[in-house]
This record gives C-alpha cells, structure tokens and sequence, in this order.
C-alpha cells in the first residue's frame, strides 16, 4: 500500500509551475503562459500548451498551480467546461472558484500524507493555485485573477479582481504575485510609467520569470490576443493548437449564410 502512495503521489497529479501574464489595453486584451511543467510523468517533453478555450466560447483561462489530480477527481480543465454559462466577468470566475475550493483542499491534504515536501514547499509560499481568464462573452473584454492561498493548512480563495484595477500604472495587467517580487525595480517602474509595447513588456517580465525560476519557468511562450471585435488569434502561438473561432453575431440587415 506505501509504494501504491508513493507511485501515485508522482503520477496521479499534475501540476505547473506556471508564468502568466495579462494585459489589458484600449483595443484588444492579452494573456501570456509559459510552457514549462513540473511534476508531469506523463508528458517526457515536459512542455505544453497553457492556455485554454471555454468549448468554442470566448472564454479563455489559464492555471498556475495543480491542474488534476486522479485521486480527488479534480480536473481543471472539466470545471471550466461545467461553468454556469450565465455568470460573466468576475461572478464567473468566482463561481468556477467555489467548485475547485473543495477539491483543491482534499488534494493538499493528501499532498501532507503523500508528499511532505512538496506540501511543506506550498504552505512556506502560501500559494497554492492561481486562475488567470479573459471573458470577452460580453461587450466589455477583461482579464481576471483569482489566487487560493494556504493559511495553517486551509485552502482559502481571494475574491477575483480585474486587472483594470493598477492604480498607478499606466499598463494595466496582472501577473503571478511570485513574480512581482522578483521583477527589477527599474522594470517595475519602466512597466508603470511608459507601458509602451504589450508584447515586448510581456517577453520582459517571463524573461525575469525564467531567470529567477528556471525549473519553474520556460519558452517557448504563448500570447493570445482578444481584438476589439471579440475574435481571437495568437501573437505568438508557442505550442498551442488552433482556437475555435465564435461566429460573430451579424450586423443589422446582414443576411446569415
């Protein structure tokens, strides 16, 4: 039975040591992963594609943590798919976040029993888990973060925030908390004062990401764009496949075909 554990404990999880990045601008609003995983038997090449579609929705997310786990039957990806379809913007992701809560607490508990180090690794960061998503369902496009954090041994979830929300800083994003402790301070205030190219910023900050975590942290990197007319397409497509393109609702008088 302690060897069954052990073999599980590596190979019934699965999680990344992730990068992410988004950023809103007047146009069009961009989230950025890594491709670099950890702790995944499964995949020899240990890079893949971060950054996923909600079905063929304009609904895309990212996850910085575990992303299944066999033994409690969490899935990421399959919470996302089971979202309630009539909650937007930050309700949505709050409510995705009360149905990974529950099963993000059983996998820390078998993390204490199954991989002390990994688990004593969790609760000395204090972060367990993040969930980075654009929502662009709507007319309003915005990109949101939600962390679950460890506090003496409970999974706790921070409400979800919009990355509008910078005071201060003229590029409006959001990053790993992970990361902004280790950015250069001459970084932290170029991105603050003079947001200037979104693209070259978002190399700039996975760049710091890559130097101060490289067994966390690598390329090749994925950035996704929402234009202003809801359509998505990759700036930099990394390992990810094609995206489901939604069919734009059509125009007064516009025949359907």
């Amino acid at each position: 039975m302690v060897s069954a554990l052990l073999f599980c404990a590596a190979a019934c999880w699965r999680s990344s040591g992730t990068e992410l990045v988004i950023v809103v601008e007047k146009n069009r609003v961009l989230l950025a992963a890594d491709s670099l995983v950890t702790d995944d038997p499964e995949h020899e090449s240990m890079r893949r594609c971060k950054i996923h579609q909600s079905g063929t929705e304009n609904y895309f997310y990212a996850v910085s943590g575990v992303t299944s786990d066999r033994q409690v039957g969490f899935d990421a990806n399959d919470l996302f798919a089971k979202r309630r379809r009539d909650l937007h913007g930050a309700e949505s992701v709050n409510a995705v976040g009360a149905s990974f809560l529950p099963l993000l607490q059983k996998h820390l508990d078998l993390l204490k029993k199954q991989a002390p180090n990994r688990y004593d690794s969790i609760v000395q960061s204090g972060s367990l888990e993040s969930l980075f998503v654009v929502d662009a369902m709507g007319n309003t496009k915005h990109g949101y973060i939600k962390d679950f954090k460890v506090v003496n041994g409970r999974v706790v979830a921070a409400a979800a925030r919009t990355c509008l929300n910078n005071p201060g800083q003229r590029l409006k994003r959001c990053t790993m908390e992970s990361n902004e402790k280790i950015l250069a301070p001459a970084l932290i205030k170029d991105l603050a004062q003079d947001p200037g190219d979104a693209v070259a910023n978002i190399h700039k900050i996975m760049d710091a990401a890559t130097n101060s975590r490289p067994n966390d942290v690598g390329p090749p990197i994925s950035i996704l764009a929402i234009e202003s007319n809801g359509q998505p397409q990759w700036v930099e497509a990394g390992l990810c496949h094609d995206i489901q393109r939604p069919s734009l609702p059509n125009k007064p008088g516009q025949k359907t075909k």
